[in-house]
């Protein structure tokens, strides 16, 4: 099964500079093993070698899901799926509310996100994200 694999710019190195690439498999796990047998060194920063799952700073999408809500790398992926890895992203201005209840409800999660004077958010949302790699 052959699925589009949507590269990082910090991944990008590994793969002569591709944006997306080709990889096979019937898990994320299988798909993680393809890529790293035709660009070395995917793995090693894809998988935390100790427990053999995502690094915590690794997001993988299979389509606009989050793997990790799922079954982890060993999600099945159906026949032509797209898949994106992610970069978390942390870091900030500092300049967040201290007490949990101002934090941005997003996806059931409470975040410290930076919010504007009108009161929205002015961090792109994991959706907008997933949908400016598709274009």
């Amino acid at each position: 099964m052959t699925h589009q694999v949507r590269i990082p710019t910090q991944l990008r190195s590994l793969t002569g500079d591709a944006p997306v690439v080709d990889a096979s498999g019937s898990t994320i796990s299988e798909v993680v093993d393809d890529l790293d047998s035709r660009y070395p060194g995917v793995k090693e920063r894809l998988m935390d070698g100790d427990t053999g799952k995502l690094r915590r700073f690794v997001n993988v999408y299979l389509g606009d899901e989050d793997v990790r809500f799922m079954q982890g790398i060993d999600t099945p992926v159906p026949e032509g799926a797209k898949l994106s890895i992610i970069p978390a992203v942390a870091g900030g201005s500092g300049a967040h509310p201290a007490d949990p209840a101002e934090w941005v409800v997003n996806g059931g999660m409470r975040h410290l996100t930076p919010t504007r004077p009108d009161g929205r958010s002015s961090c792109p949302s994991p959706e907008r994200e997933i949908e400016s790699l598709h274009r």
